[in-house]
């Protein structure tokens, strides 16, 4: 039920992308996926309403990977309410 679109500066060095997200404040709650420079989008699943999440997005190249794009976002849609 929430969108964000992120967007990461990529050179053709690009080997991929990391995205996260977690409950701030909580370290545990911390998801990390690793994807091919081709994807063109990630769908996050298995977020909590009504809560917060911060997202994190970056290019990941051979050199490592480089400056992190940071949203935060807060659902606010009771549970039982989301239609997508």
């Amino acid at each position: 039920c929430v969108c964000v679109c992120m967007c990461v500066c990529v050179c053709q060095y690009s080997t991929g992308y990391v995205v996260s997200w977690e409950v701030p404040g909580r370290n545990s709650s911390r998801v990390t996926r690793t994807m091919a420079n081709t994807a063109l989008e990630y769908k996050v699943t298995g977020l909590t309403s009504l809560t917060t999440y911060t997202l994190e997005v970056a290019a990941v190249t051979d050199a490592g990977t480089g400056l992190v794009t940071t949203a935060t976002i807060s659902s606010g849609v009771p549970p039982g309410r989301c239609t997508s």
